[in-house]
């Protein structure tokens, strides 16, 4: 079947024909995009590395998960979202 099974530390993607299926894994932090298990400046310079771009989508897991208001583009509405999710904690 045309299955394809792609994974990073904080979201699974998977595609199946007309089906797409993400999901965040528990435990994570929304915030961690580097795997670390902590929302920190590491992830905002990561964050940073993919400002203005507006090719995101499943096939880049949503520009790594810096495009956290999965929109395609990552600006400074995932901005806002980060600064929450460090800050306060909230998910």
């Amino acid at each position: 079947m045309g299955e394809k099974l792609q994974s990073c530390h904080q979201f699974m993607a998977m595609d199946i024909p007309s089906v797409a299926l993400m999901i965040q894994v528990k435990g994570s932090n929304a915030g961690d995009l580097n795997g670390s298990g902590k929302t920190d400046f590491f992830d905002f310079v990561k964050l940073a590395s993919f400002w203005s771009n507006s090719d995101c989508g499943l096939d880049n897991f949503w520009c790594n998960g810096a495009d956290f208001t999965r929109n395609g583009e990552v600006n400074s509405d995932d901005l806002a979202k980060f600064i929450i999710y460090r800050l306060i904690g909230a998910e």
